[in-house]
């Protein structure tokens, strides 16, 4: 008997966790078409894709909120890295397709 409940349990939790998972991909989608209207607005006006003042403020705020939040600042910190290179990589190329 024990053993059925922490399998139902662990089930019970594996879904919260599949849910949590999808958010994360919706806003990960929402986020990505906000870097194309980024993008599109540095094309027009000849921006540089890399900022460095604003990835700064960026990934320091990130992981002080992370602090706050009792979150390893270093995972964050390797996560926000990991979402800033594809955004760079997607700036750069709409660029590149002069769109």
């Amino acid at each position: 008997m024990k053993d059925q409940k922490y399998k139902e349990n662990l089930l019970e939790i594996r879904k919260e966790i599949d849910s949590i998972d999808h958010d994360i991909l919706k806003l990960l989608k929402k986020r990505y078409a906000l870097v194309l209207q980024v993008a599109k607005i540095k094309a027009k006006f000849n921006l540089p894709v890399y900022q460095k003042s604003r990835w700064i403020s960026l990934l320091e705020n990130r992981k002080m909120l992370a602090r706050k939040m009792k979150l390893d600042p270093i995972f964050i910190e390797k996560i926000f890295k990991s979402i800033h290179r594809d955004s760079l990589n997607i700036q750069v190329q709409f660029k590149k397709r002069g769109k």
